[in-house]
Order: structure tokens, then sequence, then C-alpha cells
């Protein structure tokens, strides 16, 4: 149980139907969409024991893949109307040689009704973090307008968890590469 939430993180799942379907309908871990599925079964098969009401719609594929013994591992993110979930990730492992299934990893029982969107400007933002980063000296500013390209800031929405898991909030996390040595996460 996770000490926080009280929610289980970790259930292993036995002669699962869906690891056995998997051996046989998407022996590979390239087919990202029958993953996904897969995946979204093996929560639904265990949804009362970790208190999820609806996976198919509280979960989606961030990426997955197979390791030296043949186990795949899919890791799903937790979506709150649209939103994902920060710090709220279940990883679904497959093995489909002994037809058993493990769910762990992290995820919240949010009671909160919908985010209220805050209407952000990312430029203005971004400008704040670039502030920061200059007036704190944390690292000087230097980008080729090529590297500008590559390397722009990257501005996501999140729903951010309380201490107990049940109530959220809306945050941005800006990602922000002054050069190409550093980055700075806000």
């Amino acid at each position: 149980k996770n000490q926080k939430t009280g929610l289980p993180s970790f259930i292993k799942k036995e002669n699962s139907l869906n690891a056995i379907s998997f051996g046989k309908i998407y022996p590979t871990a390239q087919d990202q969409s029958g993953l996904e599925l897969i995946a979204k079964q093996i929560l639904n098969e265990v949804a009362g024991s970790l208190k999820i009401e609806n996976p198919a719609e509280q979960f989606s594929l961030v990426e997955s893949l197979t390791d030296e013994k043949e186990v795949t591992h899919v890791k799903m993110r937790q979506i709150f109307h649209g939103i994902p979930v920060y710090g709220g990730d279940l990883i679904v492992h497959l093995n489909k040689k002994d037809n058993n299934v493990i769910v762990n990893g992290n995820y919240y029982d949010l009671l909160m009704k919908d985010p209220i969107e805050l209407e952000i400007n990312q430029l203005e933002l971004i400008n704040t973090v670039e502030e920061d980063i200059i007036k704190n000296n944390k690292s000087k500013i230097v980008l080729t307008k090529d590297f500008q390209k590559i390397l722009a800031p990257i501005v996501q929405k999140y729903i951010y968890p309380d201490e107990n898991g049940r109530e959220g909030r809306l945050i941005y996390h800006v990602s922000y590469w002054p050069n190409i040595i550093s980055k700075w996460e806000y």
C-alpha cells in the first residue's frame, strides 16, 4: 500500500487471460495500440482492488519496452479530465512465458471537481523562467538559433495531487534549456 494515499501499489495476477492473449495476439512490443488495449483490459480486471472506476478513460499509454527476459513493461499515465496527473503512473508488467501480470506504481483517487482552467500565456511563463535564471545567476542563456529550435522550452499542464492524493490543483511544468549543458525544471 502507498503510505500516503492508502491505495494498493502492487498487484500480481496469476494466469491472467489478458497475459495469455498478449502472448498469442500481440506477440511484440511494437504494436503500441494493442499494448495499450491489453494494459487497459488488465487494469479493468484489477480495477476493484485498485479502486479505479474506469481505466479506459483514466489511463493512457506513455511507453513500453520488452526486457531480455521477454517481459513487456507498459507504462500508463493517469489522466484526470483530459489532463495528466503528476506522478500518477502505473506499470503493467506482462510475462507471456508464465502467463502472469504484475501492476505497480502510484495513482490517485482524486475527488475534486473539474480543474479550473487558468489562462496562462506560455510566452510570459517562459519569460519569467528566463528572468529567474538570469537574476539568480543560475546559468547563462547562450543558444544559437539552431539550438533554440532543438531545445525549445516545453510547457506541460498537469494535475498535482495534494499530500493525501484526494485533491489536486492545476500546475504548469516548464523544462528550459538556457544552453546545451544545463536544463532547468520549474
